[in-house]
């Protein structure tokens, strides 16, 4: 997941659709940003936002769900029309994307489990040492890895294909520490013993 801003991406070189017929690529496995629910209907915040905004414009819109690290090549060669998924917005991506303005803050969370020392940090600096050389996880295709590289050069980072992956392997011991959205974390924080840090957001 996944991100610093939520925005919407759209392509700058593939033309996009008429008005009536729009193709939204988004990744659902972020709640409460976007998740699937017992139906197999894409649900959650992007979602409403996108649905409001294809009611505006008086767009059939068809939502199309996938990893997280594809979105932004999918919209690149047509794929999708837009990408509405929590996209952080970055410079490199500015060069091949287009960016709606954001619609959305969210503040990232440094996620431990309960007991471990990490979770024992007593300030920042502290926390920084910690975990300076240690395992965190990060979601595949988010800029959550170069926050990681920046503020914890020395750390091993791990990419994982979804949150709850990264979740249950700080339960599990397997890894030290995971870095995601602080709104998708809390859900997980509630689900199993972690505890959360937050985190600067990338300069």
């Amino acid at each position: 997941m996944k991100r610093l801003l939520a925005v919407m991406a759209l392509s700058l070189t593939a033309s996009v659709a008429s008005a009536e017929d729009l193709r939204v690529g988004t990744s659902a496995d972020y709640p409460p940003w976007e998740s699937v629910d017992a139906s197999g209907e894409v649900v959650g915040f992007d979602r409403d936002i996108g649905n409001e905004i294809c009611k505006r414009i008086e767009a059939n819109c068809t939502w199309q769900n996938q990893a997280y690290d594809g979105l932004l090549p999918g919209l690149q060669v047509g794929k999708f029309n837009l990408v509405i998924s929590g996209v952080s917005i970055n410079e490199e991506r500015a060069q091949k994307v287009d960016f709606s303005a954001a619609y959305a803050d969210a503040p990232n969370a440094m996620v431990v489990a309960a007991g471990n020392l990490v979770a024992e940090a007593k300030s920042a600096k502290d926390l920084q040492d910690k975990l300076a050389k240690v395992a965190i996880g990060v979601q595949t295709g988010t800029t959550h890895e170069q926050v990681v590289r920046a503020h914890f050069p020395d750390a091993d980072v791990r990419v994982y294909d979804r949150p709850d992956q990264i979740a249950d392997d700080v339960v599990a011991g397997r890894i030290d520490a995971g870095l995601m959205e602080r709104s998708a974390l809390e859900p997980l924080v509630r689900i199993v013993a972690l505890t959360s840090w937050s985190m600067p957001a990338r300069s």
